[in-house]
């Protein structure tokens, strides 16, 4: 009898696990990609709004915030007073500025963008992408460079003309950006 009842026992306790299965529910969208390699680091940013029409004639505003680097968080030019920095968000989203002054405690000064991109979907059938043409040009004001940190900080704005972006309509692109910077040190070479 007590042998039947350990068999019995045994007997419910594999069909309890049995019954127990794990079902798997559906996979669910794919997160956004991480950025590759050991070379990314966060620091600083440049955060703005662009405002203008898409091609369609639909207006919008977009905020954006980059982060990332990949090597060097950005370079200061000396002889002289200039500095470029580049932050990027994932593999699509990024942005450089370069930024000029006429001295280092200068608190306004001039901005050059040599590449901006933002994209962003719009529905599942649909994106939204605004680049900036290489050479666009704007200002910088409530400029800073700290000379004991590196840290330079400010605001920036660009007026764009419809042939200066990807829209064809007139656009504008404003914010604020800080960073560390090194400065960049070499040798000339001679011939």
């Amino acid at each position: 009898m007590k042998q039947q009842l350990v068999v019995l026992a045994l007997l419910a306790t594999a069909l309890a696990f049995n019954g127990c299965k794990k079902e798997e529910g559906p996979v669910g969208p794919a997160g956004p990609q991480g950025a590759s390699g050991a070379l990314y680091y966060e620091d600083g940013f440049i955060n703005g709004t662009i405002t203008g029409t898409r091609q369609d004639s639909t207006p919008f505003t977009e905020a954006f915030s980059y982060t990332g680097y990949d090597v060097v968080p950005g370079i200061y030019n000396f002889p002289g007073s200039s500095w470029t920095i580049e932050r990027h968000s994932g593999l699509v989203n990024w942005c450089s500025f370069n930024i000029t002054t006429a001295s280092l405690t200068d608190s306004s000064g001039f901005l050059s963008s040599s590449n901006f991109t933002f994209q962003k979907n719009i529905s599942a059938t649909k994106v939204f992408l605004f680049t900036i043409d290489a050479g666009t040009s704007g200002s910088v004001t409530n400029f800073v460079y700290n000379t004991t940190t590196g840290v330079v900080s400010g605001n920036y704005s660009l007026t764009l003309s419809g042939t200066e972006n990807s829209t064809g309509n007139a656009a504008t692109v404003t914010g604020s950006f800080r960073a560390s910077t090194k400065q960049l040190v070499q040798r000339q070479m001679r011939n």
